[in-house]
């Protein structure tokens, strides 16, 4: 769909709606249930080769930055902004949850 087209739907039209949004000039993001959402790749892409990863409307990934930068990145876990380290900690983490 594109950008101008999801703007003329209604607001509940919205907050529900999934599907992949593309502005005229190649930028693009994706949905789910009306929150910026992907599982498998960023969620925002721009044509400059920006990349925002969300889950569920919040700025997430844990193996690697969520937002990637020309000039830098910045690293968040459930929309709360960590550091490599922090991000490297959780996922250690994650992983001995999963063992035990």
């Amino acid at each position: 769909m594109l950008k101008k087209d999801f703007q003329k739907l209604s607001s509940a039209e919205r907050k529900v709606y999934t599907g992949v949004l593309h502005w005229e000039n190649g930028d693009c993001e994706y949905y789910k249930n009306g929150e910026c959402h992907r599982d498998d790749g960023p969620a925002v892409i721009w044509n400059s080769g920006t990349k925002f990863y969300y889950q569920n409307g919040k700025l997430h990934r844990i193996d690697g930055p969520a937002r990637i930068w020309p000039d830098g990145v910045e690293y968040y876990i459930n929309g709360v902004e960590t550091t490599k380290e922090g991000q490297e900690l959780y996922h250690s983490l994650i992983k001995l949850k999963s063992l035990g």
